[in-house]
């Protein structure tokens, strides 16, 4: 995820295509909520805990992921307006 984020500063201050968003892992993400279903099943506070941390770790993820798509868009419309300009 930190590679993206280092092609973008790049792309913004060398005036370069923006890098596209990663791509979502659908199938780990339902992996992801069938570990932490099986988890609360057993009972087990440590289980559980580590399961939760896990399920909290992915929606920060998500988090960022979104963030990339948005701010591409934002970046791609200001080298947009800079070529217009010129």
């Amino acid at each position: 995820m930190r590679s993206w984020y280092v092609a973008l500063g790049y792309a913004i201050v060398n005036r370069r295509p923006v890098p596209p968003p990663h791509i979502r892992d659908n199938e780990g993400r339902r992996r992801l909520v069938a570990c932490v279903r099986d988890a609360a099943r057993t009972g087990d506070g440590a289980t559980v805990t580590a399961a939760l941390v896990l399920l909290w770790t992915s929606q920060h993820i998500d988090n960022l992921w979104r963030l990339e798509a948005h701010l591409g868009k934002r970046a791609t419309e200001a080298r947009s307006s800079s070529i217009d300009a010129h």
